[in-house]
């Protein structure tokens, strides 16, 4: 459910800078699970070579965002109205899977396919029972 417009925000941020990485999820201001990130090539290699166990493998940036030198990297914070790091729109969980579940199902009732990290959370919000749905799982994070 990734917001197109955040991930066009990291690829611009990326395009008009001279960094190796953009992210918005190093340190967390937007939902768990609208996290977006652009990395060259070269910096994904090379971070491959540097990982040291089973996590930093199946979390490709996980070594990245530990090891990068900070002045090769961007993280974008979210505005005011979409920091809410505590709100999991992430599949972690079956709980999390009933929660995507009315979600999209809901948009797609709205004939909106493509939707908004904004829009989601002003339908949470006026919904606040979804929220309990998952507000119990204990997310893992990357560290």
């Amino acid at each position: 459910m990734i917001d197109f417009n955040l991930v066009d925000q990291c690829i611009r941020t990326f395009e008009l800078n001279s960094v190796d990485f953009v992210t918005n999820a190093n340190i967390r201001s937007y939902p768990d699970g609208m996290d977006a990130q652009i990395f060259k090539k070269s910096t994904l290699i090379k971070f491959y070579k540097k990982s040291a166990n089973y996590k930093e493998l199946e979390h490709v940036t996980l070594c990245m965002r530990k090891n990068i030198n900070k002045k090769k990297m961007i993280n974008i914070f979210s505005p005011h109205d979409l920091n809410y790091p505590h709100i999991g729109l992430t599949l972690d969980d079956k709980r999390d899977f009933l929660l995507i579940k009315k979600i999209i199902k809901y948009f797609w009732k709205q004939k909106k396919k493509n939707f908004t990290c904004k829009e989601v959370l002003n339908y949470l919000f006026s919904n606040k029972k979804l929220l309990n749905i998952n507000s119990n799982v204990v997310r893992k994070g990357d560290n």
